[in-house]
């Protein structure tokens, strides 16, 4: 698909992105399913675009700031949102004439710049696109050094990485089964059933994940469920399960023996 058409899918879901209350990955589940056409390299220029323009808002709406915009906002923001994150050139855009020389050069000199404020706060919070209460909660916790670093981790893109169900295999046998499936794994640092996935691909078609070996679930969220250490035959309460992984993973500490409730107050997302 062209780079042109591409974009505005972006566009398309970011302003639902941004009128919902939904979280992003039911709608971005949404979306594609409604376009059956799209490919898996055109999915995840979307998805990757789209997570990008979240985690940077703040810094993009800075970059665009001097810029008198009348019209096309999310355009120039998306691309904007490209250039900042080096996808794509000036040049390719200027190819595609998804807007002016003028508006991209423009974009492109302020993409380079870092923020400078006297205001510590200030300038880490549009540096990394952080809220400015939160900066300064962390700055009176962890000092300057540690906060920049907490900031720049926090906004980049999270690893695929893998939970091992091992209701249904060891972690041993779940990397030879995604071995044969061609796919790589690096096991996580704390978590024992951690794995994590150097590529970026689909893990929802692999063979493995439909034998039920593995669910999807970043390394923070495993170490919870074994902080909470759940005994078989427990009565666990999980007060905000979203879309239940954690349930998922004490149910494996559990040894599928007693009772997890599961409570949410968005009931599409229990369903």
């Amino acid at each position: 698909m062209k780079i042109s058409s591409l974009i505005g899918h972006v566009v398309e879901l970011f302003d639902d992105v941004s009128s919902s209350r939904k979280p992003a990955d039911h709608l971005i589940d949404i979306f594609f399913r409604k376009r059956k056409y799209l490919g898996s390299h055109d999915r995840r220029f979307i998805a990757e675009t789209l997570y990008a323009s979240l985690r940077h808002k703040r810094r993009i709406e800075w970059i665009l700031s001097p810029l008198q915009l009348q019209s096309h906002r999310t355009t120039v923001f998306i691309v904007a949102t490209l250039l900042f994150e080096k996808k794509l050139s000036v040049e390719s855009l200027l190819e595609e004439g998804i807007l002016s020389a003028e508006v991209l050069q423009q974009i492109s000199a302020g993409v380079d710049v870092v923020p400078a404020d006297d205001r510590i706060t200030n300038q880490i919070s549009l540096t990394h696109s952080f809220p400015e209460w939160m900066v300064e909660t962390w700055l009176g916790q962890y000092g300057k050094s540690e906060t920049e670093k907490l900031c720049g981790i926090l906004n980049t893109q999270a690893p695929i990485t893998l939970r091992v169900n091992t209701l249904k295999a060891t972690v041993d046998e779940c990397r030879n089964s995604l071995m044969k499936e061609g796919i790589d794994t690096i096991p996580a640092e704390f978590s024992p059933v951690g794995l994590h996935i150097p590529k970026r691909i689909n893990v929802f078609q692999l063979e493995t994940f439909r034998k039920g070996f593995f669910e999807v679930q970043d390394e923070g969220s495993q170490l919870l469920a074994m902080l909470v250490d759940p005994k078989p035959r427990s009565k666990v309460i999980d007060a905000c399960a979203g879309g239940g992984g954690k349930s998922l993973a004490m149910a494996a500490l559990m040894k599928n023996r007693g009772e997890i409730f599961s409570l949410d107050i968005h009931n599409f997302r229990l369903d």
